[in-house]
C-alpha cells in the first residue's frame, strides 16, 4: 500500500493535480469574498469611525436614500442615535462585514428598508442566509426589517411575477423566525398603494416626502404593521385581491383641465394633511388640482375664542384669491398654529399667481359641523345672516365666495361615535349631529346648492366604526381614500 497519494504517480501529473487544486482554492475564495466581504462599506468614514468610538446606537441600511426617513426621525421619536447609510445597501451579504457595522459597540438596533425586487434574483437564497446567520450571531440587537410597497399599477400592469410573493414571503420567514427580528409590511394597504398621489412623480415606489414620516412612525414608533409569518401570509393574499379588483382600471382620471377645487373645512378635510388627506386623495385620484384650505378644530359659526370659523377662512381665501391683496400682511396675523390652513392659502395664491386657476371653474367644498356639535354653538335659522349661528354662518359667508365666482358644493357631517353617536346636547344652545346635518342640508335647498352626504360617501356604523375611525370621529386613511374615490365619481 503506498505511503502517500502521489507515491508511484509521475511528477508531470503531480504538478497537474497540484494546478488543479490551486484552481478550485482560489475559485472557492473568490466566492466566499463574494458571499461575504467583496462589497463596499455603506458608510462614509466619519460614520464607520463613530460606529467603532460606539457612538452610534442605531444604524438604517436602505435600497433607496430618497425613501424620506432621516437621523432626526430616529432620534426625536426613537431616541436612538442613528447613522443612515451613505451608499444605497446592494446585497444582505454586506452585513457580514461585522467588524464596522454589527459588532460595533453599544449597537442596539439594526434597521433595514429592503425592497426584494433589487436584490439579485440568482444569489437570493445566498442574501437570505447571510442575513440569518448575523441575525443568529448578534442575538443582542433586533433587526427591524421594512419591505417596500410599490404601487399597484407595478403588479397590475404584470411587471411582478409570482417571484416578487415567493421572495417576500422568504424573508419573511427568516426574519419571523429569530426573536430579534421584527418585520414591517404595508404592501397590501389600498390606501397607500392605490394612491398615485402618495408616490414621489415618477417613481413606483418611494413615497413623497410628507408621507415618508407617517410611515416612519407607522412602522418604527408604532409597529401598526408589523406581521408574523401567519398574517404576512395574510397580507400577501389581501394584495392579490386587490390586484384583482385593480386589473384594467386606471387609478387617476384624465386630467381635470375645467375646474379647481378649494377645500374649506375642519379636521375631517385637515386631518393628516398630506397626499393622504380626503382633499388631496379626491385630487390625485379625480386628475383634479386644487388646494386644501382646512383647518382642525375650526367651526362653521364663530366662536368669540381664538379657534377659527368660515368667516375668518372665507376672508382669507378671498384674499388669496385676489391678487390685489397682500397675502403676506393676512398671513402675519394669523397665528402659526394654523399652519394647515395658512399652507393652503400659501398654495392657492401660488397657483394663482402661475395661472392655475385661469379659464377653470372655480368649486368651493366646505364640511363643517362636528365642532360646532361638540362645543355645542346654535344652530341659527334659513334666511337669517348671523355669523354666530351654524345657519347664518353660512347665509353670511357663502354668498361672498359666490360673489367670486365660486360654485359652492357643501358636504353633510358623517358619523361620530362619541356621545352615544351624536345623540347627546352639549349645551343649552347646542343640537344633536342630525340637526346639524339636517341644517346643511336645509340650506343647501333653500338656495339651490350642491349638497352630499358623508355617509352615503361610505356607510361608518356602531358596527365597523373602529375599521373606518382612527379615534372615533375622524376617518382613518382607509375610510378617507374610500371617501375620495367616491367623491370623485360623484364630483
Amino acid at each position: 500500500m503506498p505511503s502517500s497519494l502521489f507515491e508511484g504517480v509521475s511528477v508531470k501529473k503531480r504538478l497537474v493535480v497540484w494546478f488543479l487544486n490551486c484552481i478550485v482554492l482560489l475559485f472557492l475564495t473568490a466566492c466566499g469574498a463574494k458571499d461575504s466581504m467583496d462589497f463596499p462599506s455603506p458608510f462614509d468614514q466619519v460614520k464607520q469611525e463613530q460606529l467603532q468610538a460606539g457612538s452610534v446606537e442605531a444604524i438604517y441600511l436602505t435600497m433607496d436614500l430618497q425613501d424620506g426617513f432621516s437621523e432626526e426621525y430616529f432620534s426625536t421619536y426613537r431616541g436612538l442615535q442613528t447613522a443612515i447609510c451613505d451608499i444605497p445597501l446592494v446585497d444582505l451579504r454586506q452585513l457580514a462585514q461585522g467588524t464596522v457595522l454589527l459588532a460595533a459597540p453599544n449597537l442596539q438596533t439594526v434597521y433595514l428598508h429592503v425592497d426584494t425586487r433589487k436584490l439579485a434574483l440568482e444569489d437570493y437564497d445566498k442574501q437570505l442566509a447571510a442575513l440569518e446567520k448575523a441575525m443568529s450571531k448578534y442575538k443582542e440587537l433586533t433587526f427591524e426589517v421594512l419591505l417596500e410597497h410599490p404601487q399597484i399599477t407595478w403588479f397590475t400592469e404584470g411587471l411582478a411575477g409570482e417571484d416578487y410573493f415567493e421572495n417576500v414571503a422568504k424573508l419573511g420567514k427568516v426574519v419571523t423566525a429569530k426573536s430579534n427580528g421584527v418585520l414591517h409590511y404595508m404592501g397590501a394597504r389600498e390606501w397607500l398603494i392605490c394612491n398615485p398621489g402618495n408616490y414621489a412623480e415618477g417613481s413606483t415606489d418611494r413615497v413623497n416626502g410628507g408621507l415618508a414620516k407617517k410611515l416612519f412612525l407607522y412602522n418604527i414608533c408604532d409597529r401598526s404593521f408589523q406581521v408574523d409569518g401567519e398574517s404576512l401570509q395574510t397580507e400577501l393574499r389581501t394584495l392579490r385581491t386587490l390586484v384583482e379588483k385593480y386589473q384594467g382600471i386606471e387609478l387617476s382620471g384624465d386630467p381635470d383641465e375645467e375646474n379647481y377645487y378649494i377645500f374649506l373645512g375642519d379636521s375631517i378635510f385637515a386631518y393628516d394633511y398630506g397626499s393622504t388627506s380626503l382633499p388631496e386623495a379626491f385630487l390625485s385620484l379625480s386628475g383634479s388640482v386644487g388646494s386644501n384650505c382646512s383647518q382642525g378644530g375650526s367651526t362653521m359659526a364663530q366662536t368669540g375664542t381664538k379657534w377659527l370659523s368660515l368667516s375668518e377662512m372665507e376672508s382669507g381665501v378671498r384674499c388669496a384669491l385676489d391678487l390685489k391683496e397682500p397675502l403676506d400682511a393676512y398671513l402675519e396675523q394669523l397665528p402659526e398654529e394654523f399652519w394647515e390652513f395658512r399652507q393652503g392659502l400659501t398654495r392657492l395664491r401660488a397657483d394663482v399667481e402661475a395661472g392655475v386657476l385661469a379659464n377653470r371653474k372655480l368649486k368651493v367644498v366646505i364640511q363643517y359641523g362636528f365642532n360646532d356639535y361638540f362645543m355645542g354653538l346654535p344652530l341659527g335659522n334659513v334666511g337669517v345672516r348671523k355669523a354666530d349661528t351654524f345657519l347664518g354662518a353660512m347665509e353670511d359667508s357663502i354668498p361672498k365666495l359666490q360673489s367670486m365666482g365660486a360654485e359652492i358644493i357643501l358636504l353633510v357631517p358623517g358619523y361620530c361615535h362619541l356621545y352615544e353617536q351624536g345623540t347627546l346636547v352639549n349645551s343649552e344652545d347646542g343640537a344633536t349631529l342630525e340637526e346639524y346635518r339636517q341644517a346643511v342640508e336645509a340650506y343647501a335647498r333653500a338656495n339651490d346648492l350642491r349638497c352630499i352626504s358623508l355617509l352615503d360617501l361610505l356607510d361608518v356604523n356602531g358596527e365597523n366604526q373602529a375599521y373606518y375611525l382612527a379615534d372615533q370621529v375622524h376617518p382613518g386613511p382607509q375610510a378617507r381614500f374610500e371617501m375620495a374615490m367616491r367623491l370623485a365619481g360623484t364630483l
